[in-house]
């Protein structure tokens, strides 16, 4: 039984709801110019700073802090979900629609789902005319899931761990969101529960 729980804990950040995001179409450089330029103009831009974890090209390393422009969206699901939180716009199409700080996610009842913040990472892939960045969001630091009802479901600390990804580059790290042993459940009525099976697949790690 113990191996069994443990291994649930490894598979618990990957494990979401059958969900597909519909707002999201492919963008040219040209549709974010015109969307920045909007959101700008209506005062809806919000700077944010954000530090990229191991960042690095085909030839060093690099860990810094980067500047973003975000502003709050509303993200829909095929199921009727949806979750609104702070979006990255990025001109050059690095970091774009990736998200940042504070995110809410919502039952198709308007209920409150999940609640908690995210990180941002990127890797590279190279390319004919050189490299390009690949960034990508990952949930980190305090997470609380409810049931329908209200009633909380699951809270916890998401600790990134490193993980080696292979690119057309070589090798490149990016960070993963992991549940830990800390992490404690509750059934509908607000007492622990010991036996997180049977709610596992009530997480949603969808980005």
């Amino acid at each position: 039984m113990r191996r069994k729980h443990t291994l649930s804990l490894l598979l618990l950040p990957f494990l979401c709801i059958a969900q597909t995001e519909i707002s999201y179409l492919p963008y040219s450089s040209e549709i974010i110019k015109t969307k920045w330029n909007a959101l700008r103009g209506s005062g809806r831009l919000d700077s944010a700073k954000a530090e990229v974890f191991f960042f690095k090209d085909y030839q060093s390393g690099i860990k810094s802090r980067k500047q973003f422009y975000a502003y709050i969206d509303t993200v829909r699901y095929d199921d009727n979900s949806y979750a609104v939180g702070k979006m990255i716009i990025d001109t050059l199409m690095e970091f774009d629609r990736r998200k940042i700080d504070e995110w809410k996610f919502y039952y198709p009842s308007g209920k409150v789902y999940s609640k908690g913040n995210f990180s941002i990472g990127a890797y590279t892939e190279c390319e004919f005319a050189g490299y390009s960045v690949i960034g990508y969001s990952f949930k980190t630091g305090e997470w609380n899931y409810f049931y329908e009802s209200g009633s909380l479901l699951a809270k916890g600390n998401y600790e990134p761990s490193q993980l080696q990804k292979k690119t057309n580059c070589g090798m490149d790290t990016i960070n993963i969101s992991n549940v830990t042993p800390k992490w404690i459940f509750y059934d509908n009525s607000g007492n622990k529960l010991n036996d997180i099976d049977a709610i596992l697949s009530k997480i949603n790690n969808e980005l």
